[in-house]
C-alpha cells in the first residue's frame, strides 16, 4: 500500500529575475515498509525533494498524497501537525541539545505534544531501546561519541512512531566504521517494518538500502531495487 505518492511534483526557485527549475515534474511512489536511498550530487535536487516530502518545503505545483490523504500546502497548522506526528527527521547534524540528558533529548517531542513526562519517558527509553542506547540514558550530548549521538538522534525520531523515517546524509559526520554501525541501525529498523528514506551521496550508503533512486537535475534517471 502506497505511503507516499507524488504526481507531477515541482518547484522553482527565484534566483535574481529568474526562476530556476529545481524539480521539473516528478512522480514517485514509495510503499509502506520500504527502505529507500535518495542519491545524486550536489545541487541535483534530493535534498529539496526530501524537504518537500517532509512537508518543510512547499512544491509549487502537483499533488503529494501522503498515507492517503492529499498534503494541504495551504494550512500551515495542519502540515505541521501531520509532520510533527507522521515523519521523523535524521540529520547529518545531530541537532541533541546539551543541557539535556539522552533520555530527555529523546523524550522531547513527545512533551511538545503534551504527553505527560511518565508515559514520554517511557517511550524514549523504548526508542533508546530500539537503537541500543538504553545504557546512556543519564548521559549528556559532549560525554558521546558521534556515532552515539546519532543513535540518539535517530531515538529521538522514532519516538512519535512515525510514519516515515527522513534521514538527510545520516553518516556525513562520521568515519567509515561508525557509519556502517548507523547503518546497521536502519537495517535494523527496516526488518521490524519502518518505512525510511534515505538522502545521500555515498553510492556506499545507497547500497545498504532495498531501493535506490538517482537523481540528476531534478529528474529520476534510474529507480532499481537493490537485490
Amino acid at each position: 500500500m502506497p505511503l507516499i505518492q507524488l504526481d507531477a511534483i515541482t518547484k522553482h526557485y527565484t534566483v535574481g529575475t529568474t526562476l530556476q527549475p529545481v524539480l521539473p515534474p516528478l512522480s514517485l511512489t514509495v510503499n509502506h515498509g520500504e527502505y529507500v536511498t535518495i542519491i545524486g550530487a550536489s545541487g541535483s535536487g534530493k535534498s529539496t525533494l526530501m524537504h518537500i516530502l517532509g512537508f518543510l518545503d512547499q512544491a509549487d505545483s502537483g499533488t503529494y498524497r501522503f498515507n492517503d490523504v492529499i498534503i494541504p500546502w495551504a494550512n500551515s497548522d495542519q502540515l505541521a501537525n501531520i509532520r510533527n506526528r507522521s515523519i521523523g527527521f535524521v540529520f547529518q547534524a545531530f541537532h541533541l541539545l546539551p543541557r539535556l540528558s539522552v533520555l530527555d533529548n529523546v523524550a522531547l517531542p513527545l512533551r511538545y505534544q503534551g504527553i505527560h513526562h511518565s508515559l514520554a519517558k517511557e517511550r524514549a527509553t523504548f526508542a533508546l531501546e530500539q537503537t541500543l542506547m538504553t545504557a546512556f540514558v543519564g548521559r549528556y550530548p559532549q560525554q558521546l561519541s558521534g556515532g552515539q549521538q546519532q543513535r540518539v538522534a535517530i531515538a529521538r525520531a522514532l519516538v512519535t512512531e512515525p510514519a516515515l523515517i527522513l534521514a538527510d546524509e545520516p553518516t556525513g559526520a562520521l568515519d567509515s566504521q561508525t557509519s556502517d554501525e548507523i547503518l546497521l541501525v536502519f537495517d535494523a529498523l527496516h526488518q521490524v517494518g519502518k518505512t525510511l528514506m534515505v538522502v545521500t551521496h555515498n553510492p556506499h550508503v545507497a547500497l545498504r538500502s532495498r531501493r535506490i533512486i538517482q537523481l540528476t537535475a531534478g529528474c529520476i534517471v534510474d529507480d532499481r531495487l537493490n537485490t
